[in-house]
């Protein structure tokens, strides 16, 4: 079997050409069905206008001219020429590079379906000696026809020939130095030579290697006798001398020795196949132009040749370094990168590698890790881990930023608590992967739990921490959450929980209501031991929050809202530039609230919940009183805006 790749260097002397010119085939390059002629081209100072692709039937030497053909030109000179996929009929290619000073390189012959390559004998590898009884030995027509004139051999009609009469011959001569490695001709006589029949004979160095009696498919004298065309192929070892010779045997007319589809195949070196793992997509991060390599490395070690095949608005190539200028705003817009290697003396040239590099804005947080976004940022996708011991943290240095999905990996251990908050209100079930890992709110025999803090519970004197009986939580609420030890689990590994929050906002700007979020670092509660979680306020005055945990599941006792003890407790507070005051009502129940002047008159009403900001930057400097109504109790505060 021949070897599907190789790398053919010939150096072509025309009239008019510098000896540094060089066309160097390297060989068929494939993706899928599409296929390309690959080669590298020196073009020794000259300009060069176009490519232009001669492609034969190999079946009958028919061949069509593509002028200006479609080329994909990478660094160093090297080119793809596309030419016809996988078909069930087979084809060579010939390509041809055309100077502006009308000069010209061409290529052998390659064949698409083994990456062979070859010439043509006669037009590009001609005859060392030749002798013909009649009519000379004519290239690519019959002895006694026009030029171009196809030759009909068994019904079918050949457009590369090369002929000579009988009494005739042909010799080609090798020396040891030939670049060729194989001879290959068809021969018979035309079928309009009725009394055509001739003795072929091939002689190489000396000895016959095949002798057959030949007629014409329309022999009248001796009767038709087939096969009509036949096949001659003989390795070329060393120095050889073959010989076609034509014998006559009853008389001469219409003898007419025709050889087609004759080629000289040239040498291919046994090389090493060379491969890359190269995913067809691959998904890049990033908010901003960045500079990504392509670590992609060919099996062989050697350098690939690159291209941008698509985004050439959004990036440029040099190498593997893919210099990204610009993040497409369309999802679904990518860069594509096309990449090869050439090959060497050791290894073929490798198939043809396609990439698409979609860019997307997914950042990753993992467990004592920080990430700091500025206003405006926009995510596509925030993945943060934690476990029992600690959480990625996100700030946002101000203003809002953007996550269109917010994934929370949380690992659990059985039988321990996690604390964790949320940036929205939502239902645990329906955000979570809970109900997919077998666990359902309070219930065995896989029950996952949530305590929440209730600052009136703890006044009363009773446990803090009271049980969920619905999955709902609230925005920006600390809440401890635990999965329990179950049968199936009897070593209490780790179990990672997934929650997914799309289309969320994180941070605060001082034209919002003021609401933030806060996120700590989970901490572990052992059952009935107290300790201490501390919020520290960061760059405004205020004292730190401390908030005690201690959790004792068989007390837990929920009570009713003493909602006349939350409003004496309550304090107006303001926001840090002022333009917005708070009330510190214990939970997210609404109120109603009206802000009256000295004189009585309604400046303001409005319907609260905790912990929002109630906007006062359109009232005037003064002293205000308000009257808030809260579930069945009201109070009045007082107010001085200054």
């Amino acid at each position: 079997m021949r070897n599907k790749y190789f790398i053919s260097s010939i150096m072509f002397m025309f009239t008019g050409l510098l000896s540094a010119q060089e066309l160097e085939l390297i060989g068929i390059v494939s993706h899928n069905n599409e296929n390309y002629v690959g080669l590298k081209l020196d073009n020794g100072g000259k300009e060069l206008s176009s490519f232009s692709v001669v492609k034969y039937n190999m079946d009958n030497g028919f061949n069509t001219t593509t002028t200006n053909a479609t080329n994909y030109q990478f660094k160093d000179g090297y080119y793809l020429i596309p030419v016809d996929g996988n078909t069930e009929t087979e084809y060579a290619y010939r390509i041809k590079a055309l100077f502006t000073d009308d000069t010209e390189l061409k290529s052998p012959n390659i064949e698409i379906k083994d990456g062979a390559t070859f010439h043509w004998l006669g037009s590009d590898l001609q005859w060392s000696n030749s002798h013909s009884s009649y009519g000379g030995t004519p290239i690519d027509r019959p002895i006694d026809g026009a030029e171009h004139t196809p030759i009909k051999l068994d019904g079918t009609n050949y457009y590369k020939s090369y002929s000579t009469h009988a009494y005739g011959f042909i010799e080609f001569s090798f020396d040891e130095n030939t670049p060729y490695s194989r001879f290959y001709t068809k021969y018979g006589i035309m079928d309009s030579n009725s009394n055509g029949d001739v003795i072929f004979t091939f002689i190489v160095d000396g000895t016959i290697a095949e002798q057959y009696k030949v007629y014409a498919k329309t022999n009248t004298v001796q009767g038709a006798q087939g096969p009509y065309i036949r096949e001659y192929e003989t390795a070329i070892n060393g120095k050889k001398l073959i010989r076609l010779q034509g014998d006559i045997w009853d008389n001469n007319w219409g003898d007419h020795m025709n050889f087609v589809m004759g080629r000289a195949y040239l040498k291919q070196p046994d090389r090493k196949e060379q491969t890359v793992e190269l995913p067809e997509s691959q998904i890049l991060t990033a908010d901003k132009p960045f500079v990504y390599t392509i670590n992609n490395v060919f099996s062989s070690g050697l350098e690939p040749q690159t291209r941008i095949v698509r985004g050439n608005e959004y990036a440029t190539l040099d190498g593997r370094t893919l210099n990204i200028t610009s993040i497409p705003e369309d999802k679904s817009e990518y860069i594509e990168v096309e990449m090869f290697q050439p090959g060497n003396e050791e290894f073929a040239p490798s198939q043809l590698y396609r990439c698409k590099y979609y860019i997307r804005n997914y950042k990753t947080v993992n467990k004592d890790e920080k990430l700091v976004l500025e206003n405006g940022a926009e995510v596509d996708i925030l993945t943060v881990y934690g476990d029992f011991k600690s959480a990625g943290q996100v700030v946002v240095e101000s203003g809002f930023a953007k996550i269109n999905k917010l994934v929370l990996k949380y690992t659990f251990i059985p039988g321990k608590w996690n604390f964790i908050s949320f940036p929205g209100n939502f239902n645990i079930d329906e955000i979570s992967n809970m109900n997919e890992l077998g666990y359902f709110l309070n219930k065995s025999p896989k029950p996952y739990y949530i305590r929440e803090y209730s600052t009136k519970a703890r006044a009363d004197g009773e446990s803090a921490w009271t049980k969920l009986t619905t999955p709902e939580v609230r925005k920006n609420k600390g809440y401890l959450m635990g999965i329990a030890r179950t049968a199936d689990n009897p070593n209490s590994d780790p179990v990672e929980v997934t929650f997914t929050i799309d289309n969320t906002t994180l941070g605060v700007t001082s034209t919002s209501d003021g609401t933030m979020n806060v996120q700590l670092d989970m901490t572990m509660v052992p059952e009935n031991e107290e300790v201490e979680v501390v919020v520290q306020p960061v760059d405004v005055k205020g004292i730190p929050l401390v908030v005690k945990v201690k959790f004792e599941p068989e007390e837990e006792v929920v009570k009713p809202l003493n909602f006349k003890n939350a409003l004496e407790e309550a304090r107006i507070t303001f926001n840090p530039n002022k333009s917005g005051i708070r009330i510190s009502l214990p939970e997210n129940s609404p109120a109603k609230v009206m802000i009256f002047d000295k004189k009585g008159r309604l400046a303001k009403a409005v319907k609260y919940i905790s912990p929002f900001v109630i906007d006062i930057s359109d009232m005037k400097k003064g002293h205000y009183d308000v009257l808030i109504q809260y579930g069945n109790a009201r109070s009045y505060k007082n107010l001085v805006i200054e």
